[in-house]
């Protein structure tokens, strides 16, 4: 189930009067199974039942039938993102239904990514209204001044904050590992990478990146400092590959950037796609390379990208690598895409 990047166009509508407010268009909520089969836009409507009446328990078995579902999920942060109610001010304090409904979700990488976009989203579209000229049809369909519009898009923001705050409560390092990728993407750039691509996309300017920083900087200082450790190695699948796994005494082929320079687990410290850089080839199962790397890219599909999380002993030990910035018993995160393996 992938829902990554589809909200946003339909959150570039949130002063539309459509969105405004909660429709009443449903005197009663809808049948779960009503709910599973239904298509995004009929679940944006439900969403809009959903959100009015997240206080009242009997619509747990509705919202969680919504959250087995992308069309569902995308459907619901729709309409609980442009709801006029006051934002949550903390994680702890949104509903709690919402909260059972982030744990329940199968796939923890898509979470993720939705709700950190979510957040950047309507951040970056608080700036662009800001700094854009007057609309020439202030009575269109999107009407509203372009002041308006941008309190409008940091109330959205606000909401989907306390959301990412939940979602990284329960997936830490899945959430941390996440941010530092797309707060690379937006220091430095790099054609290819999928978060450089997106801003890239949505023409992001420095106003709008800046702020993206500033937002994401923000979560990362309200969450918990003690992450969950790294004790021997995790690979968390980014996007799925093709059944066929590395044999020992193959070669394979990666894309590959590192993170760790200098303990911050934020920081690239070597990418092969940097400038200059290409695929790295090693033969697997002999100890050529790190612990982690053989541990790790054995249980990759060709085609597979994965996040593979190493402490000290899976990593560059009690040595480190100065030449890379690598500290003595440092934790590392790579990022890994397996491009073959023969």
């Amino acid at each position: 189930m992938r829902i990554f990047g589809t909200v946003v166009r339909t959150l570039s509508l949130s002063r539309s009067p459509l969105l405004r407010a909660p429709s009443r268009l449903f005197s009663s909520l809808p049948a779960p199974d009503e709910v599973r089969s239904a298509p995004f836009p009929q679940q944006v409507k439900f969403g809009e039942s959903v959100v009015a009446a997240l206080d009242d328990p009997s619509t747990k078995p509705v919202l969680d039938a919504m959250f087995q579902s992308s069309d569902g999920i995308r459907g619901f942060f729709v309409s609980y993102l442009t709801s006029p109610e006051p934002p949550s001010p903390s994680a702890a304090s949104i509903p709690p239904l919402l909260s059972a409904a982030l744990s329940s979700v199968s796939d923890p990488a898509d979470i993720v990514e939705l709700s950190i976009m979510n957040l950047i989203m309507p951040t970056a579209m608080a700036v662009t209204y800001a700094n854009a000229p007057p609309p020439e049809d202030p009575d269109g369909p999107m009407e509203g001044s372009n002041e308006s519009m941008s309190a409008s898009s940091s109330l959205t923001a606000a909401r989907a904050r306390p959301v990412l705050l939940a979602v990284a409560a329960l997936h830490p390092s899945l959430a941390r590992s996440e941010i530092a990728l797309l707060l690379q993407s937006v220091s430095s750039p790099s054609p290819g990478d999928r978060w450089s691509d997106f801003c890239d996309k949505w023409g992001y300017g420095s106003g709008e990146l800046a702020a993206i920083e500033a937002a994401l900087r923000g979560v990362l200082a309200e969450m918990p400092a003690a992450d969950e450790p790294v004790v021997g190695f995790r690979r968390d699948v980014v996007e799925p590959g093709g059944e066929r796994r590395p044999k020992r005494g193959e070669t394979v082929t990666v894309q590959c950037t590192g993170y760790g320079k200098n303990g911050d687990l934020s920081v690239p410290f070597w990418s092969t796609k940097d400038p200059g850089g290409e695929p790295f080839s090693f033969v697997i199962g002999t100890g050529s390379v790190i612990k982690g790397w053989d541990l790790g890219v054995a249980e990759m599909g060709v085609g597979e990208t994965a996040r593979i999380f190493c402490d000290a002993e899976h990593g560059y030990g009690a040595s480190g690598f100065p030449a890379w910035g690598i500290e003595p018993n440092s934790p590392l995160i790579f990022e890994i895409e397996l491009l073959s393996s023969s």
